[in-house]
């Protein structure tokens, strides 16, 4: 396995087949090699095998019992530059964090981070070590430097952001003056539905409307129906923009559309919701 950020790579592969031959050449046994380091032999076959990387820590053991410089050992100069930073506790810049974050663990990587100003650190760069953090290293990051983050960049972050967290993320986005309800899409599928359902009704009048059919299968029946008595109150009311809403309702919101359709005389318009109503009754 590979992992490539801006040019700088990491060869777990070149550095499983490394190990095992270092390994080999000292006519040590798997086990004997992880006795030594104090892992399992599931770990040596693991790395040997280009699956995981040793941490840090191990990287530091295994050139030591290999008597090879750790540069030799990673086949990457930058990467053993920043592992020599870690061990003097000296500060990394961002593309040294990303390159380390695959062979760090948790405690250390925290570590680490915490030595970076968050003003020069991307939300490109967040995305890139999101697998590696802890879920509340995420949120408490988002949540400092949320206006400086666009919406939709913060999205790819909420599958590595629990649910409570999450809630606190939205919270802080409803405060935005830039938000409208078409941002909730990507996030409702991580979301309960009465907190969707709130933030529909909280903002459903103040907000463009355009774009949010993707939410209306997480909204509460009860608040659509509002939603489609409030449309078919308004004069020349947009019946288009119902027709992706009506798999989600029921027969008697179809119906009502129907006979603002008719007594309208806009029977042009119709068709679609003819079909739904069949549907609707049928099942």
């Amino acid at each position: 396995m590979k992992i490539t950020h801006n040019g700088s790579t990491f060869n777990m592969d070149r550095l499983g087949k490394l190990i095992s031959t270092q390994r080999k050449q000292r006519n040590l046994t798997q086990g004997e090699l992880a006795e030594t380091l104090g892992v399992s032999h599931q770990a040596v076959s693991s790395w040997e095998n280009g699956l995981t990387s040793p941490d840090i820590g191990k990287l530091t053991e295994l050139s030591q019992i290999f008597s090879i410089s750790i540069d030799e050992l990673l086949g990457n100069v930058k990467m053993a530059d920043s592992v020599r930073k870690i061990e003097n506790d000296e500060p990394l810049d961002e593309i040294e964090i990303i390159d380390i974050a695959p062979i760090t663990k948790p405690e250390l990587f925290e570590k680490v981070l915490s030595k970076i100003e968050p003003d020069d650190f991307t939300v490109e760069s967040l995305i890139a070590i999101a697998p590696f953090m802890e879920s509340n290293q995420i949120n408490n990051w988002i949540l400092e430097n949320i206006d400086r983050y666009g919406i939709q960049e913060i999205v790819p972050l909420i599958a590595f952001v629990d649910s409570e967290d999450l809630a606190m993320i939205i919270e802080n986005l409803e405060q935005r003056k830039d938000f409208k309800l078409v941002d909730l899409i990507p996030f409702a599928p991580f979301m309960d539905a009465d907190t969707i359902t709130k933030i529909f009704v909280n903002i459903h009048a103040e907000s463009d409307l355009n774009g949010i059919e993707g939410l209306y299968p997480f909204v509460d029946l009860n608040v659509l129906r509002k939603h489609v008595k409030n449309t078919l109150s308004q004069p020349n009311a947009e019946i288009d923009s119902l027709i992706p809403l009506a798999p989600f309702v029921d027969a008697e919101t179809i119906e009502s559309i129907l006979d603002y359709l008719i007594r309208e005389k806009r029977m042009a318009e119709i068709a679609p919701f003819v079909v739904f109503a069949a549907h609707v009754n049928n099942n």
